[in-house]
């Protein structure tokens, strides 16, 4: 049996493998995936904002799914003249001696996640508070952040430059006097093009593929 041009099509960019493969045999390429508008991972039910204890979904027919779609790729080739294609979900298999063989879904990043180092912050009697935020740089590029901390009216900014990977960690000051009660903080982090607010939070259990999913960073 002979199999000829075999190609790998991810994101809507085709690759192709080189020579013809036979009976039992393996054709290996590695390729530095170009994503064409992907979504950062994220679990259907959550990518909306929950609504007084429902979660909202757009599409119905997604209802019931225990987990998204896996990212896959499309294989195509010509069989004894007969062109065949199909598809496989693009996972990452670890062997476990006590657990065989394990696959987790690939989880695509958001350039840059940024939260605050706690969830609660407490003033007494309008003592001014300190609230550090933090940014982590997924990218393998140069990227300059910009991380702000909005709290009223007013925003902090702090710039580091040329950031490639790691964390950047500011420190804003907030007077106590001017306080309310109550008040939730909103951070955000901006590479110069898109703007990021949320951070990376996992479900991880062994009867289950880990899921990844991302929270408003307030």
């Amino acid at each position: 049996m002979n199999i000829l041009n075999p190609k790998v099509t991810i994101s809507g960019n085709q690759y192709e493998l080189q020579g013809s493969a036979g009976t039992n045999t393996n054709l290996r390429k590695t390729i530095a995936i170009q994503l064409n508008g992907e979504k950062v991972t994220q679990p259907y039910w959550i990518e909306h904002p929950l609504a007084k204890g429902n979660f909202v979904v757009d599409d119905q027919k997604l209802i019931g799914k225990p987990e998204n779609d896996p990212f896959s790729a499309t294989m195509t080739m010509m069989v004894e003249g007969e062109s065949i294609a199909f598809q496989k979900p693009i996972q990452f298999k670890s062997n476990d001696p006590v657990k065989g063989e394990q696959y987790q879904p690939l989880v695509i990043l958001p350039r840059v996640e940024v939260n605050y180092n706690s969830k609660l912050y407490l003033s007494a009697n309008n003592v001014p508070i300190q609230v550090t935020a933090f940014a982590n740089a997924n990218t393998g590029s140069s990227t300059n952040i910009v991380i702000k901390n909005n709290y009223a009216s007013s925003v902090n900014e702090t710039v580091l430059q040329n950031k490639i990977k790691g964390e950047l960690v500011s420190t804003f000051g907030i007077p106590g006097k001017s306080m309310k009660r109550s008040e939730t903080l909103k951070a955000s982090a901006t590479d110069g093009v898109n703007i990021y607010s949320s951070y990376r939070r996992k479900i991880q259990y062994d009867h289950i593929p880990t899921i990844v999913y991302y929270a408003p960073a307030e």
